[in-house]
């Protein structure tokens, strides 16, 4: 883990990117003791990256830190109910005044992660109350083995067409008669699977 968290941060160099002189009023966080102080930490990667790495707020605030997020606005519901965040915010959006910031894909390597001290706490997010009761609603009327699909990234993504795949290629799978099949892409465009 910690060869592996140093050399993910070669995903700057190759790119050409100082992190010590990204375009934020603050220093960039290393993994020095924030306590009494303000750590912005900003979105990199995609939204699932994001989902994904958030987890580490509530670890931080623990340890005295204020925490703050940019990250997709499309996240914000979700995010918000992530515990230890003092902020959340958009790009572009004001912010207020942190006193470090550092990309949220580089916590795990500043509070040197090894396996056994990724945090575990589960469910770390919860969606809105809103979209809770629909999806109960919407699942309890379905028998079988629920299962979700989703067929397409962001199609803004330079790699999508290696991360993406057509509906069509889906279709086989919903001749499985035991299962709940459940249409869960965002905006599927054009593309269309006809779930039972």
């Amino acid at each position: 883990f910690e060869e592996g968290w140093a050399e993910a941060d070669w995903r700057w160099r190759a790119a050409g990117v100082d992190l010590d002189r990204v375009d934020f009023p603050a220093r960039s966080w290393r993994g020095e003791d924030l306590a009494g102080k303000t750590l912005l930490l900003w979105a990199e990667q995609g939204m699932g990256d994001s989902i994904m790495f958030c987890r580490y707020v509530p670890l931080l605030a623990e340890r005295g830190v204020r925490v703050l997020l940019q990250a997709p606005q499309s996240l914000h519901p979700l995010l918000a109910s992530l515990k230890g965040l003092s902020g959340l915010y958009a790009e572009g959006d004001p912010l207020p005044t942190f006193d470090a910031q550092a990309p949220l894909l580089a916590v795990p390597e500043r509070l040197g992660t090894r396996m056994d001290t990724i945090p575990g706490t589960v469910p770390y997010l919860q969606p809105p109350a809103d979209r809770r009761t629909f999806w109960r609603r919407e699942l309890s009327a379905r028998a079988g083995l629920k299962v979700g699909l989703v067929w397409r990234g962001n199609p803004h993504h330079r790699n999508d067409a290696n991360r993406s795949l057509p509906a069509s290629l889906l279709a086989p799978l919903l001749k499985i008669g035991t299962n709940a099949w459940v249409a869960l892409q965002p905006d599927a465009g054009t593309e269309v699977l006809a779930v039972p």
